[in-house]
């Protein structure tokens, strides 16, 4: 059993060395997320993160995106037992969401914006039913 552990040890470490000599650091963001929780990556590859997941037990919590590349995360998708319940966004870019979705687990949905100091409900169209 020692022997298995050691192999399985052993080709781990291999692969991480391989991935980083050949210029890919995806199986190192997957064995540093279960270490710290955060997994971030540079998707355009200029030099600043555009990407971000937070986990925490296994669990995905919440990812993070910068959709302008100006350097700051202007969209967040929040999670609960793998399932998208909130996401928000910063339409303007100042730095602040402004705009936000919320669902819950009986199918209700509820936007809401960004005005004078606190968020605001907006009134959704009644849904269509399927064809």
């Amino acid at each position: 059993m020692q022997k298995v552990v050691l192999i399985i040890l052993l080709a781990l470490t291999l692969a991480a060395i391989a991935s980083v000599a050949f210029g890919s650091n995806w199986l190192l963001q997957k064995l540093t997320i279960e270490k710290n929780g955060t997994l971030l990556q540079d998707m355009n590859r200029d030099g600043r993160p555009d990407y971000r997941e937070t986990w925490n037990h296994g669990n995905l919590i919440s990812i993070e995106q910068d959709s302008n590349h100006d350097g700051r995360f202007d969209a967040l998708t929040l999670f609960n037992n793998g399932e998208a319940y909130a996401t928000q966004f910063d339409t303007n870019y100042d730095g602040r969401y402004d705009y936000r979705e919320t669902w819950n687990s009986n199918g209700g949905h509820k936007v809401e914006v960004w005005r004078n100091g606190h968020f605001e409900a907006i009134d959704l169209p009644p849904s269509q039913p399927e064809k």
